[in-house]
């Protein structure tokens, strides 16, 4: 019985000192500010960084990508800067009207319809091969019809204007027109550089010295140039009478 009691008194030293023992620890926990855990969630902590550390990188919005031209928008420019000019390989291309033919002022109207901002400028200097000779019309353009380029190009045209020739000039171009048919006499004034009208009148007597049907005269009216009209004078045809039976 007394080995029994000294058993339990032991026993109850030994709980007692256990508690004094988890006591210490819980104090010096609550000192340092730590709450006790089991060592696998210490363990378990102690690795994971604080959840302040954890930086997020920021999102920032990205535009489209839009293709530029250096020569076109300058050094430092973007094409949405003022100042800035469109790119010209997002330029429309134009085909050039075909303009031969054409007065000044249809060339302008079918310049303009085409999409063209720029006015049709006249330009003598032009030469083309196998020009058209009317006059008041267009015979050069530069650039050719068909070909490609930019709203802003001017177009260059050549007008034809007819040589003027006075008179006497002129006459010595064509020669004599007396005793020459109708029809030959006139392409003799077209080979001279006439382009005005012809008219044919009707001697009033017969001139033997040209014949039926030919030219015995002509005239050059207005301003005697080789744009005035010219009469033709040729005999009448003699009608002869046959006496009644």
């Amino acid at each position: 019985m007394a080995r029994i009691e000294r058993i339990a008194s032991l026993a109850a030293i030994v709980a007692l000192g256990a508690l004094q023992l988890g006591s210490a620890g819980c104090g010096a926990a609550g000192r340092l500010g730590v709450t006790p855990r089991s060592t696998a969630t210490a363990v378990t902590a102690a690795a994971a960084p604080p959840a302040a550390a954890v930086a997020v990188a920021p999102t920032w919005p990205t535009a489209s990508p839009v293709a530029t031209d250096t020569a076109a928008t300058g050094p430092g420019r973007r094409p949405g800067d003022a100042g800035a000019v469109p790119s010209p390989a997002a330029e429309v291309r134009l085909v050039v009207p075909d303009l031969i033919g054409k007065t000044p002022e249809q060339a302008r109207a079918i310049a303009q319809a085409a999409g063209f901002t720029q006015e049709v400028e006249l330009r003598e200097s032009l030469q083309c091969e196998g020009e058209p000779r009317a006059p008041g019309r267009i015979n050069c353009q530069e650039p050719v019809a068909g070909a490609l380029t930019n709203r802003y190009a001017m177009l260059h045209i050549k007008v034809f204007r007819a040589q003027t020739l006075v008179a006497d000039e002129f006459a010595s171009r064509f020669g004599d027109l007396r005793g020459l048919t109708l029809d030959e006499a006139k392409q003799r004034l077209v080979q001279a550089g006439h382009d005005g009208e012809v008219s044919l009148a009707t001697k009033d007597q017969y001139d033997d010295g040209c014949g039926q049907n030919k030219v015995c005269t002509w005239r050059l009216h207005g301003s005697r140039t080789n744009h005035d009209e010219v009469t033709l004078w040729f005999n009448r045809k003699t009608q002869i009478a046959l006496p009644a039976p």
